[in-house]
């Protein structure tokens, strides 16, 4: 697609300047009906882009403008950025007068485009059909059979997918909550489960799959081990368990390659499972049973923590996993062991699945992520 689009500049007999950087190229060209303006498109490829900060955008954008400058008394600058990750891109190009220093996302992973709706501008009549028509092809459509005008009333669309769309509109499709399918089928798959063993006996269930250290290790039945971490011992126990994974998990499915993240789901909830397990032989109670996501859960947060340390335009997007899911977790995990020791009543509370899930999902996170740049992840999620 970038060749289609360097080509199509030339067709259109627009001027190239070399930037010496095969990751960016400037094409620019004027309108004999606008005498004195000149018009520059500055390419950006996702790679560029994300090598970059604000301040070197802006001093990018500085210079070609101030390049220009001595030979037109106009110039607009267009920057398209062939990316699909619409929240860095705000961050990186927002804010900035879309009259002189305008920018459209190419999105050639979802086959749609997006400008923020002050700078619905297209310099060149033909630059927006032509770029449509390379971002298309006839197995592409529209789902919903309808597209976004400037003035956001919907019609009807028949020609193609590629649109002009509101931020709303791109950030819903691309962070939606239905868009972590892996998420959304371990919730579904712990929902069956749970119904399963309400059906055959709940505490029939949890006695043959939970883990004991008798059971599992003197026994010998290792398979324990990952069974327990897809049981609940009750309906408050699955309902807060599943809430927490779909909001750690969903932004974690986003920003990882997904069978990464599936990888540290499960060696975080067998991890936690077996440390968990000897645990309380250590602390001589071999015969409890142990049931529960939230040790592969607190794995998840605690790869959350690092990816929130890691990544800024993450923590300021508000399609992210909100912060304060993080604390929510701990206090939902620990609020009734704390009630009933004060009431003197027993609650059992697995701290140690906990404590182990959580550093071994941020280690794992640690190691899974090692060398691997933003584009490469978000590419292959």
């Amino acid at each position: 697609m970038w060749d289609e689009m360097m080509q199509m500049c030339r067709n259109h007999g627009l001027r190239y300047q070399d930037l010496n950087n095969p990751g960016m190229q400037l094409f620019y060209g004027t309108d004999i009906n606008q005498p004195g303006t000149v018009t520059v498109l500055w390419f950006v490829s996702d790679r560029e882009m994300r090598n970059m900060n604000r301040m070197q955008y802006q001093s990018y954008l500085s210079a070609i403008r101030g390049q220009f400058l001595r030979n037109y008394p106009i110039v607009r600058t267009l920057t398209l950025l062939l990316t699909d990750d619409y929240v860095f891109t705000r961050a990186l190009c927002g804010g900035m007068d879309p009259y002189q220093f305008a920018y459209w996302i190419v999105d050639p992973v979802n086959h749609a485009a997006y400008s923020d709706p002050a700078q619905r501008w297209n310099p060149m009549e033909w630059l927006w059909p032509e770029i449509s028509a390379i971002m298309t092809d006839d197995q592409y459509r529209c789902e919903a059979g309808i597209s976004m005008s400037d003035n956001y009333r919907e019609e009807l669309w028949t020609r193609h997918r590629t649109m002009k769309v509101s931020e709303e509109w791109a950030m819903k499709r691309k962070y939606g909550i239905f868009k972590p399918k892996i998420t959304w089928a371990l919730i579904g798959l712990n929902v069956v489960i749970f119904i399963a063993s309400l059906i055959a006996g709940l505490n029939d269930t949890v006695t043959w799959g939970g883990t004991s250290f008798t059971d599992t290790f003197e026994h010998g039945q290792i398979y324990r081990l990952f069974t327990s971490f897809f049981l609940h011992a009750g309906i408050d126990h699955i309902l807060g368990n599943m809430l927490f994974l779909l909001l750690f998990g969903s932004t974690l499915e986003t920003y990882m390659p997904k069978w990464r993240y599936l990888s540290l789901y499960m060696i975080s909830g067998l991890g936690a499972s077996i440390l968990s397990t000897l645990w309380r032989f250590i602390a001589d109670q071999p015969d409890i049973v142990g049931v529960g996501a939230s040790g592969a859960i607190f794995g998840l947060m605690g790869a959350e923590l690092i990816l929130l340390i890691k990544r800024p335009d993450v923590r300021k997007s508000s399609k992210g996993m909100p912060v304060w899911a993080i604390p929510a977790y701990v206090l939902y995990s620990l609020a009734p062991a704390i009630l009933y020791k004060m009431i003197g009543a027993n609650y059992n509370v697995d701290v140690a699945a906990h404590l182990t899930g959580f550093f071994i999902g941020l280690m794992t996170y640690v190691f899974l992520t090692v060398g691997m740049k933003k584009e490469e992840a978000e590419q292959e999620a």
